[in-house]
C-alpha cells in the first residue's frame, strides 16, 4: 500500500475528468462523478485506509479545470450519460483524448530537463563534479546579481 501511495501524484484531479471519455468507466459511475462536482470538496487522504474507500467519484475537487485547460466544453455534463454519445462536444472531445500526451507532474520535466541540460555540457562524471563545485563557489560568492555585490568582488 505505502508503494502504491507513492504513486498517487500520477493521478491528478484534472486528469480523473479522462475518466468520462473511458468506455470501461460503468455509466453509473460516471453519473456519480457528474453528482459529486456540484458537492463540496474535502482534502483527500492518503492513509491506507481511507484510499481503499476512495471512489472515483470521490477525486474530483479540481476535475473540471480539465475542461478550462483545454479549452473544451463541459456542456455534455447538463445531459444524462446515456445521452453523451450523441452530444457533438462529447464526440469532439472524445476523439482528441487518445491523442493528448499527458505529463504527469512539473517536478518529473525539471528532473528531465536537468538531466538534459547536464548532458550538454560534458558526459564525463569528473568533469561535472566540478561543474557542480564551481557553480556552488561562484553562488556563496556572489549570493546575488546585484553591482553592488560584482563590483565588491
Amino acid at each position: 500500500m505505502k508503494k502504491f501511495l507513492g504513486h498517487l501524484w500520477y493521478l491528478s484531479e484534472e486528469v480523473v475528468a479522462l475518466a468520462f471519455f473511458d468506455d470501461e468507466v460503468p455509466n453509473d459511475v460516471k453519473r456519480k462523478m457528474v453528482l459529486s462536482l456540484h458537492k463540496p470538496v474535502k482534502r483527500a487522504k492518503l492513509e491506507p485506509p481511507a484510499v481503499r474507500a476512495k471512489q472515483l467519484e470521490d477525486l474530483r475537487s479540481n476535475t473540471r479545470r480539465f475542461f478550462n485547460i483545454t479549452g473544451f466544453s463541459a456542456s455534455f455534463l447538463d445531459k444524462d450519460v446515456e445521452a453523451w454519445t450523441e452530444d457533438e462536444d462529447y464526440k469532439s472531445i472524445r476523439a482528441s483524448v487518445p491523442c493528448m500526451r499527458l505529463v504527469n507532474d512539473v517536478a518529473e520535466r525539471r528532473v528531465a530537463l536537468m538531466e538534459e541540460h547536464n548532458k550538454l555540457h560534458t558526459t564525463d562524471e569528473e568533469q561535472k563534479q566540478f561543474l557542480i563545485l564551481v557553480v556552488k563557489e561562484y553562488r556563496h560568492r556572489y549570493p546575488n546579481r546585484s553591482k553592488k555585490t560584482l563590483s565588491a568582488n
